[in-house]
């Protein structure tokens, strides 16, 4: 019933020094939990190539 909220939740973060850092569950094979934390990583990837 909750996963639809977090899985918003995570979205709506950021990573990074001022962000997210870690995101622990017991459902990651649900849904699109592991892809939407792996893109997480992404946007911090792409923050420190933009610096």
């Amino acid at each position: 019933r909750a996963l639809p909220t977090i899985m918003q939740w995570i979205r709506a973060q950021k990573p990074g020094e001022n962000g997210i850092n870690i995101i622990t569950a017991d459902f990651v094979e649900l849904g699109d939990f592991i892809s939407t934390v792996i893109k997480l990583n992404y946007l911090l990837d792409e923050g420190e190539a933009n610096t």
